[in-house]
């Protein structure tokens, strides 16, 4: 013991422990065999250090909180360090934390109340660890890191020097969120991650970057804000290692981590020994390009991602409709990138901020789901060909087949579909068509044609106990994109002007709102019956006239607010059958699918615009004669599509569970 020191009562001193000069262990303090305390550190009462341990000079170990500093009582908050700690000078460390073994910090670390540390954790010099905040183990945090209240950073994690964690969304105020950094991620050299962002397993966050969103999966994210820069598996070692990946970081390095010496695969195998392997989770992607019909996916992506047996990637995936039509070439991003950005967090952009297109390989999927089956809006590193060499390309419709052309427009695309390997078929009609263009894929085993029902109709038909009449009938008009095509039939340049008059002599008793095509527009001046400036006047016209030109993504929210639809063909036209309520549809052919042929006995079947406005007045006379022939069939389609979500998620599962059956329950690493 050192000269001037003091030790209070109650204090339990193990063996060979050495106190330097002026050390003051305070009452009820307790020091394990082997410590040694450096000069002028001060262990307070609630201390309790394991054997072994370090404390540097002028350290304060289990410093008083605030409740002690209010009233000078002393109250129990015990400071617990597991052994052999390694405490350098300047450091405090404040009572009523938990931290583990082989703890070490740097020079004048300050670590706050109520903190969870785990083992072989090593916090640099001058960084701040505030309260409630929990860190796993062999955690790496270097100098002049700031990690605010309700952090969580789980095993594995490197934060570079200058990293802060904050938790205020709208300073000042009390609505804290943490962030949430998960294992084997690293956070680069003056990062700043935004209150309640998590940053995924093994994802890596590059130097000065501000993370506003969630990061996904071992992906590399950069810049103010921070976007996606491609997977990490693609960042590559310097200098003499350049043609080896950096990234997982695992593989590679070891220094001071438990695989030390034997390599991270085979620890890892240790650690899951075969009778108490962990099941990996089924990897689901969703190529999200169009928000129009994300619809139709949505239920399904979402019951996924509440699913535990499940991991879930969103691929966001510009320049959706530029092929038919010319609007903008890929990797121009348009209305897709906001919308789904958005609608969730920790999305991966397929074109990174360097203006490369990732490699969907490196993320490892064992599904891909496409919005459509048309290979030509993609370019070949996400088109069907080559994603289905490494995963099981999916699609699930994104609209119904109403008449017999589109079917057999579906079923001949060839180049996406022998390459898919799972069709969630919509109805009986395209069930059966796939049959018999892949009849001999199916038979074989390498293409499955699951008939599921529909997602979206499912949603359609529950939402019937949502809908409210108007005060006035409220018509939506959903005019076709395209004219005479095998799959046309818009009625919009016959129909544009009149339906505006029509409006205006009605209109104490209705109200109009016009959703067109995404493509109308552009498809109306390429085939001659707009220009650009005629376009720009007939909105106009429209707004003059009081008809609202529909700003919703997705078409279910204009629907709440829809008392009859007024249609051309269309893939919209199921989803509002199923609401039970009336329909004026616009034929263009008769040669319609089996499905269509029952539906078009309970629909308004106006094949001229003099029908349309009869079936227009009987409807605002409060007549509607078919109602309940509507009714009697809605009941019977529904049958088909409750539980259709379930249906496709159980196929995944299945199918899923036997891959990895035959992989011999491997755990992912």
């Amino acid at each position: 013991m050192g000269a001037h020191c003091v030790v209070g009562k109650r204090v339990q001193i193990g063996a060979r422990v050495v106190l330097g000069h002026g050390v003051i262990v305070e009452d009820g303090a307790v020091l394990g065999d082997d410590v040694w305390i450096d000069s002028h550190a001060i262990v307070r009462g609630n201390a309790r250090i394991g054997a072994g341990g370090h404390i540097g000079a002028h350290c304060i170990i289990a410093e008083y909180q605030m409740d002690f500093c209010r009233d000078h009582v002393f109250r129990e908050h015990p400071l617990v360090i597991g052994a052999h700690a390694l405490i350098r000078s300047g450091t405090i460390l404040y009572a009523g934390s938990q931290i583990g073994s082989y703890f070490m910090t740097g020079h004048n670390v300050m670590v706050r109340e109520d903190v969870t540390i785990g083992d072989h954790v090593s916090i640099g010099n001058y960084s701040d660890v505030q309260n409630e905040v929990q860190i796993g183990s062999y955690v790496r945090l270097h100098s002049n890191d700031r990690i605010e209240q309700l952090s969580r950073i789980d095993d594995y994690v490197w934060l570079a020097p200058g990293v802060e964690l904050t938790n205020d969304p709208t300073p000042p105020s009390d609505d804290m969120a943490g962030v949430h950094v998960h294992s084997f991620a690293v956070i680069g050299a003056q990062a700043t991650v935004l209150p309640g962002c998590e940053i995924q397993a093994g994802s890596l966050v590059a130097a000065g970057s501000v993370v506003t969103r969630d990061v996904a999966k071992e992906t590399v994210v950069a810049g103010n804000p921070a976007r996606s820069m491609g997977s990490v598996r693609t960042v590559h070692r310097r200098g003499a290692h350049a043609e080896e990946a950096a990234y997982p970081w695992r593989e590679r390095f070891s220094r001071a981590m438990p695989w030390d010496g034997v390599g991270y695969s085979a620890w890892a195998r240790e650690q899951a020994p075969a009778a108490h392997k962990e099941r990996r989770k089924i990897r689901v992607a969703f190529l999200m390009q169009n928000p129009y019909c994300w619809d139709k996916q949505r239920p399904v992506c979402e019951t996924l991602c509440a699913d535990e047996a499940f991991e879930v990637l969103g691929i966001v995936v510009p320049g959706y409709e530029c092929y038919d039509i010319g609007v903008r070439p890929f990797g121009a991003w348009g209305a897709e990138h906001e919308y789904f950005h958005n609608l969730y967090d920790g999305l991966i952009d397929a074109v990174g901020g360097d203006g490369k297109l990732i490699d969907l390989r490196d993320y490892a999927p064992d599904y891909v789901f496409y919005q459509r089956p048309y290979n030509i809006v993609f370019p070949p590193a996400l088109k069907s060909g080559y994603v289905g060499q490494f995963a099981k390309v999916c699609y699930l419709p994104y609209c119904t087949n109403d008449v017999k052309p589109f079917e057999r427009n579906i079923t001949s695309l060839h180049d996406f579909f022998d390459p898919a390997y799972l069709y969630f078929a919509e109805g009986r009609s395209m069930h059966a068509a796939f049959f018999q263009e892949y009849g001999a894929r199916i038979a074989a085993g390498t293409f499955r044609n699951v008939l599921t029902g529909y997602p979206v109709l499912e949603r359609a038909y529950m939402e019937r106990a949502n809908y409210v009449p108007g005060e006035k009938l409220r018509v939506l008009w959903t005019p076709r994109w395209r004219y005479a095509n095998p799959i046309g039939g818009s009625h919009f340049p016959q129909y544009k002007d009149k339906i505006i008059a029509w409006k205006q002599a009605h209109e104490a008793e209705m109200e109009l709102t016009v959703r067109p095509h995404p493509l109308l527009w552009q498809n109306m001046i390429n085939e001659g019956f707009m220009t650009r400036e005629t376009t720009e006047a007939y909105k106009e016209k429209l707004r003059q006239a009081g008809i609202a030109l529909d700003a919703n993504a997705l078409v279910e929210d204009t629907f709440r607010t829809t008392d009859v639809l007024l249609t051309d063909s269309s893939s919209i036209v199921d989803v509002f059958f199923l609401s039970a309520r009336p329909i004026i549809y616009c034929p263009y052919t008769d040669d319609l699918n089996e499905e269509y042929q029952q539906m078009f006995t309970a629909m308004y079947i106006a094949r001229s615009w003099e029908e349309v406005e009869r079936y227009l007045a009987l409807l605002l006379s409060g007549e509607d004669p078919l109602r309940k022939h509507r009714e009697a069939l809605v009941s019977e389609f529904s049958k088909l599509h409750i539980g259709a979500t379930q249906r496709v998620v159980e196929t995944l599962r299945e199918d899923g569970m036997k891959q990895i059956e035959k992989e011999g329950n491997r755990v992912r690493d």
